[in-house]
């Protein structure tokens, strides 16, 4: 029910561009509930429709080549290699998100505008954070093909981090209202059981309050770091480290299931790789992995990590693509002269790289778009901070 509620607004955004209102807004309060499908195409109408904005010529040489040859060499080896529908499916989703991206750069060019975005990115991330806790916490099963659902979803904890954590650390300063949307952060991440970005969220949270000029706040949070710190030394046994929900089970190599179905993952796209350095193909994952001889379970629809996902489709190309997509956020940040800025744009860097070692950032549905997002938000914030 609550999927077909999202996905019947979100059916509103082309109307919306026609109208000639901001889309990002509308966006991103709707996409996070839609099913992926309805987002793409109610997103590509809209972006079809301002057309200008996204093809206009104001983008970096770097950029453009990168993108560009990501289109072209995704095309070609999807049409020599894997010709079906799930290379058209990944396809439209590189497709859409270069276009998502290119209409960021060109129309995130104040800090009013950047602002306001973030702004909606909150307001999303405090609506699907009470949504997680309440189903989590609650009898109600409820599983969508979108980021809201009873089931833990790591790209769901990932949305939250960024939303809940990343973006109001930087923007919010009053902390009588960052509290509590940071406790809700923490929460409902922690809700989903994403091992890595319950840590990544205890290290935001802790970096920034470690920076307060407030030695009552600070007071307070020495005391509640010693709690917590307490805590820790009490819980940091053994049957922590085997206990599969505990973030310690991230270091267990030895007989935590799924570290270990992620290592033969690794090594199978490794394989993979070397039996075809040019790729197998956009859209042929799926087919390899499903059924596979080195996983205990074989319903995996890929290797749960980006680069490796990267290599086995496109081949040492992939692995390029990957290397410059970060590289290319990394120069972004360095141009960044704002501290604080650079810090969140620095904290998105971060996110973004270690959340691609344990899932799968490109061609994943939704996760793509939010991915080209967040990278038209770091180039953004380097063009504002530059022009300022």
């Amino acid at each position: 029910m609550i999927e077909i509620i999202f996905s019947c607004l979100i059916l509103f955004l082309p109307l919306i561009s026609l109208k000639g209102k901001k889309i990002l807004p509308f966006f991103l309060l709707t996409f996070i509930g839609a099913n992926p499908y309805i987002t793409a195409l109610s997103l590509l109408l809209s972006l079809v429709t301002r057309l200008k904005q996204v093809i206009r010529v104001n983008v970096d040489k770097k950029i453009f080549f990168l993108l560009f040859a990501w289109i072209i060499y995704s095309l070609f080896s999807g049409l020599i290699n894997f010709l079906n529908t799930v290379f058209l499916s990944e396809f439209i989703q590189l497709v859409l998100a270069v276009m998502l991206l290119l209409y960021i750069i060109n129309t995130i060019q104040t800090m009013t505008r950047l602002k306001e975005l973030f702004n909606y990115f909150i307001y999303s991330g405090i609506i699907l954070g009470l949504l997680e806790v309440v189903l989590h916490t609650t009898s109600i099963e409820l599983d969508t093909s979108s980021f809201i659902g009873s089931t833990p979803e790591n790209i769901t904890s990932f949305y939250l981090l960024i939303a809940t954590i990343v973006i109001p650390i930087y923007y919010i300063k009053d902390k009588r209202i960052l509290l509590p949307i940071l406790l809700l952060g923490l929460i409902s991440i922690s809700l989903n059981q994403s091992r890595l970005l319950v840590i990544l969220t205890f290290f935001f949270i802790a970096r920034n309050f470690i920076s307060l000029r407030n030695y009552f706040v600070k007071f307070f949070m020495i005391l509640g770091g010693i709690a917590i710190i307490y805590f820790l030394y009490l819980s940091f046994n053994i049957q922590s480290i085997y206990d599969s929900n505990s973030v310690y089970s991230v270091v267990n190599f030895e007989n935590n299931f799924s570290n270990l179905e992620r290592l033969s993952m690794l090594q199978y796209s490794y394989d993979l790789f070397m039996n075809n350095s040019l790729g197998h193909g956009l859209g042929s994952s799926a087919s390899l992995f499903i059924n596979n001889n080195y996983t205990v379970i074989e319903e995996y629809p890929n290797p749960h990590n980006t680069l490796a996902f990267m290599a086995v489709e496109l081949g040492f190309v992939g692995v390029l693509l990957y290397v410059f997509f970060f590289l290319t956020i990394f120069k972004f940040i360095i141009k960044t002269k704002n501290k604080n800025l650079r810090i969140l744009s620095t904290n998105i860097f971060i996110s973004l790289f270690l959340f691609s070692i344990v899932d799968v950032l490109f061609y994943n549905g939704v996760l793509m778009l939010v991915s080209f997002l967040l990278m038209g938000i770091v180039i953004s914030i380097s063009k504002i901070n530059s022009n300022a």
